[in-house]
């Protein structure tokens, strides 16, 4: 399988945390005391270094006042999944 110039799934996720966070003002510590996960997992997240579980997408996406399946067409929108 060749690599393609989209981000990985782990930065393209990374990068949709960190804007809709932004948009809403939100600091680090701010989104983890809404949505009850750590800041160090909030920051490995936005880098692209974590990948988040089901749950957390969840309750990310709680704090964030947005729909989980939004949350996830707003990834795969910057990392398109391929046709099977």
């Amino acid at each position: 399988m060749s690599k393609n110039s989209n981000p990985s799934i782990e930065i393209a996720f990374g990068e949709v945390l960190r804007r809709l966070r932004k948009n809403l003002g939100l600091t680090q510590n701010e989104l983890s005391e809404k949505s009850g996960l750590s800041t160090n997992f909030i920051s490995f997240c936005e880098r692209g270094l974590q990948q988040p579980s089901l749950n957390a997408i969840f309750l990310l996406s709680l704090a964030l006042k947005i729909e989980p399946a939004e949350f996830v067409r707003e990834v795969q929108n910057k990392n398109p999944v391929p046709n099977f």
